[in-house]
């Protein structure tokens, strides 16, 4: 038997250490409504974290469905599965990502479900939502605050067409608009929005954050939904940018003498995130 030198097993511990994967672990908030607008119910105790009460009722995609968590490997390709020629990030993808068998330079892309494309058709819209509101909130008052978010949900609008485009779907904003939307229930929305915002700066700046709120729970159910890690950390980017805006808006009502009450989340989620320090990386702005 062949005796190993010491400094041949510490080489040995070496190559293991650094094919050790690395992992990232997401968790997230859940949801409760209780911010009076004309039509909305407001339920101040729910009983199911993830209950459909106020606001978000009004936005389709929310169908609460338990899904399971996306898988360490991608959809297997199967007749009813076909291929997409795109180009992919290979440096997100779970597991061995697919292979260029051609060698044509493009790796192929697996179809979203009709699940996770409706969803990711709602988002776009939603960020859209979260766009218009802000600007003819900023109109009207012309707070700084409203105009460097709407600028950043301009982004966001842009990240969700990326995928759009890539997983070649239907653009849902056929008109950039402000106040134009496809889908009926954010025209609604838009309206019932503005409304309350013109109320008073006050109620421009509540409305501001529970666009914010409503975005972080929409979005940690599109996470939960998908099983494209691209789309995936698209999704955790958008989220980093709506907590940093939460806190914006929070900050600017403390600014006024008042206490920013939670009105989708709960009052310990939305404190946990206010009384953070904003954060860095990713596209969040």
């Amino acid at each position: 038997m062949q005796i190993q030198t010491d400094g041949e097993i510490l080489m040995k511990l070496k190559k293991i250490i650094v094919a050790l994967p690395f992992l990232t672990l997401l968790s997230g908030p859940a949801a409760m409504a209780a911010f009076s607008i004309p039509g909305l119910t407001n339920d101040p105790n729910p009983t199911d974290s993830t209950a459909g009460n106020g606001l978000a009722d009004l936005i389709p995609g929310n169908t609460n469905i338990p899904v399971s968590p996306p898988q360490n490997h991608p959809v297997p390709v199967t007749p009813n599965n076909p291929v997409v020629d795109k180009p992919v990030p290979t440096d997100i993808w779970w597991g061995t990502p697919p292979q260029d068998n051609n060698n044509t330079g493009v790796l192929p892309v697996i179809p979203l479900s009709d699940e996770e494309a409706a969803t990711l058709l709602h988002m776009r819209e939603e960020e859209k939502l979260a766009r218009d509101v802000y600007l003819t909130l900023f109109d009207a008052w012309d707070a700084a605050v409203f105009g460097n978010i709407s600028n950043s949900e301009q982004k966001h609008m842009d990240t969700m067409l990326s995928k759009v485009e890539m997983y070649d779907l239907v653009d849902p904003v056929t008109d950039d608009t402000v106040g134009a939307f496809e889908t009926e229930d954010f025209a609604q929305l838009y309206d019932q929005l503005t409304e309350k915002g013109m109320e008073s700066l006050e109620a421009a700046l509540m409305v501001g954050g529970l666009i914010e709120e409503l975005d972080i729970l929409d979005l940690q159910q599109a996470i939960e939904e998908s099983d494209h890690p691209d789309v995936i950390q698209a999704y955790e980017n958008l989220m980093r940018g709506s907590r940093n805006h939460l806190r914006q808006f929070a900050s600017q009502i403390e600014s006024l003498g008042l206490i920013y009450e939670a009105q989708m989340m709960t009052q310990e989620e939305v404190d946990e995130i206010i009384n953070s320090p904003m954060e860095r990386g990713g596209r969040g702005h």
